[in-house]
């Protein structure tokens, strides 16, 4: 059972594509690109089949231990 607290800290560790593009110094499209093409080992890209759109995700322990904090960056 998760109580409300803590998930309420797990989404405000939330990383967006801005912010991680950010940390990594490129662009949101490149990110989203190499995200896709499954070459960010800390992020997934999911596409529903019949839609053009896409929904990331991105792993927050993973991205720190890869990229570091998105504060310092």
């Amino acid at each position: 059972i998760v109580r409300k607290d803590e998930k309420e800290k797990k989404m405000s560790e939330k990383i967006t594509i801005e912010q991680a593009a950010k940390a990594m110094h490129c662009t949101p499209l490149s990110l989203r690109v190499a995200i896709q093409n499954g070459l960010i080992p800390w992020a997934r890209a999911v596409k529903r089949e019949g839609s053009s759109h896409w929904t990331y995700l991105i792993f927050p322990e993973d991205f720190k231990r890869s990229v570091g904090d998105t504060d310092n960056k």
